[in-house]
């Protein structure tokens, strides 16, 4: 009854114009000219080799290796038969090239969420993607037990939806090692209102570090939390948990969660939800260094399709 009526409400050519939206890839007028003055100033004062193509055409060739999850040769065909018949003067890279450049790129999401400028608030969750691709056979002839993981750790904007910042680490870190990295590159780049986390981001090193950077924290403590335990007198530090603590024993869950903006971080669990739908729940790189970039470029792309 409830999904009926959830779409007899839903705004459907609304709805229909997003799904078209993330299907599209943005190729902005002047290409060809704009390829021709990037290429002029990397290769100014370059030594040895040239490059021979510029970073705007590898970024749209991955978008689209990346949206429609191609191989890197068939991007390639699929692009150059389009530039036969649309643009001629676009030289295609080969597969090889293309991979070298996709992989030494250096990537910043702040292209994609600069207009961003109102004071946000960010949900921080972790989650999990496959990184051996090998199925039960794979374990049998090679006597692997237990498939490799890696986590990936989003900052989600509540209101834009779009990936804020991001870490990848093995499924041998702890999530909440991650937590002050992201946030304070992201709030070198925005400005952060409130932060959001579940109770396995519950340090007193997250809220020390949310106050210092005047950011209100909605992170859920433990369940067994005693406010009295280690009381702050012993370590200053701990000050700012024991008065979230407290808050948290006062009121009632529901009461709470509404009063700090916590019920808003399973919004992050629907982002993870359409990020593996659109860009599959693995990775298909076998190094660390090209898993993390390959997680990048999907977030980058991600974030081009909210």
């Amino acid at each position: 009854m409830g999904d009926l009526r959830g779409a007899l409400m839903r705004n459907w050519p609304e709805y229909n114009k997003k799904l078209i939206q993330r299907a599209e890839i943005y190729i902005e007028e002047g290409l060809v000219e704009k390829c021709k003055k990037e290429l002029k100033k990397l290769n100014k004062k370059k030594e040895g080799k040239p490059f021979q193509y510029a970073n705007c055409l590898i970024k749209i060739l991955a978008i689209v290796k990346i949206k429609y999850l191609l191989s890197y040769r068939g991007t390639i065909g699929l692009l150059g038969s389009f530039a036969k018949i649309l643009c001629s003067q676009i030289k295609i890279p080969d597969y090889s090239v293309l991979f070298r450049r996709m992989n030494n790129l250096e990537l910043d999401l702040y292209e994609t969420t600069s207009d961003l400028t109102e004071p946000l608030f960010i949900s921080i969750d972790g989650s999990g993607l496959r990184a051996d691709q090998g199925g039960s056979w794979i374990q049998k002839r090679f006597g692997r037990k237990k498939k490799r993981y890696l986590k990936i750790i989003f900052a989600v904007d509540i209101k834009s939806k779009r990936i804020i910042e991001l870490a990848v680490t093995t499924d041998k870190t702890h999530e909440n090692k991650r937590f002050r990295g992201i946030v304070r590159r992201a709030s070198s780049k925005h400005t952060l209102d409130k932060v959001a986390a579940d109770p396995g981001f519950d340090d007193f090193r997250n809220y020390e570090l949310l106050h210092r950077k005047k950011i209100r924290a909605a992170i859920k403590p433990k369940n067994n939390s005693n406010p009295h335990y280690n009381w702050p007198r012993y370590d200053k530090r701990k000050l700012y948990r024991q008065k979230q603590v407290l808050l948290y024993q006062k009121y009632s869950y529901k009461t709470w969660k509404q009063k700090t903006g916590y019920n808003y971080r399973t919004l992050s669990e629907s982002v993870f939800s359409a990020f593996k739908a659109n860009y599959g729940e693995g990775v298909y790189s076998k190094k660390f260094r090209y898993a993390r970039q390959e997680v990048l470029w999907k977030a980058y792309t991600y974030n081009l399709s909210r």
